[in-house]
């Protein structure tokens, strides 16, 4: 994998073409993606922040640390208020919340070889990781809005995928 970069970011340089972004996605086996519900439930009703969202992601997020995972990403794949499930929950009034966290993490020493090899024919300013699922599934989240109940599969050379998503969240992946 990291050949193959090397050599297709020299030939790109070669053109003369330039680029100051990089958008990175890993495929399986070079990702451990998971899926995580987190539940709050209080006696006393509380109104539900950015700041207390932020607060529980990273709890959990330090969960997860390990010297050799990074972590590429962690966003929240649906929330749910009392039971339903919403788009807007900043300001709102909740005994329970739910969310269904998509965490992923990639090696840190494949992650730092292939930047290696990409800052060696660009200098690029910014480079994003992401999962090969989470691109996916939101890509197909957003062509089939209405859709919120399915599995998704993506068959590769060595590698198939599955992930099932129900209510719009991410219930679980295997490859």
């Amino acid at each position: 994998a990291v050949n193959a970069v090397k050599e297709i970011a020299a030939d790109i340089a070669k053109e003369r073409k330039h680029a100051h972004k990089v958008a990175l996605v890993l495929a399986s086996p070079w990702h451990i993606s998971h899926t995580k519900m987190v539940s709050v439930t209080k006696k006393e009703p509380f109104t539900i922040t950015n700041s207390l969202i932020n607060e529980i992601i990273s709890g959990e997020i330090t969960k997860e640390q390990d010297d050799n995972l990074t972590l590429v990403e962690s966003r929240i794949a649906h929330v749910k208020i009392n039971g339903y499930g919403t788009l807007s929950p900043q300001g709102k009034v909740a005994d329970k919340l739910d969310l269904s966290l998509y965490v992923s993490l990639a090696p840190t020493s494949f992650l730092n070889k292939i930047e290696e090899a990409i800052q060696k024919s660009f200098s690029v300013k910014h480079i994003s990781h992401h999962s090969f699922p989470f691109v996916a599934l939101s890509t197909i989240q957003t062509i089939f809005h209405n859709d919120k109940d399915f599995i998704f599969i993506d068959i590769a050379g060595e590698i198939t995928d599955v992930a099932a998503v129900r209510d719009g969240a991410v219930m679980g992946t295997a490859s």
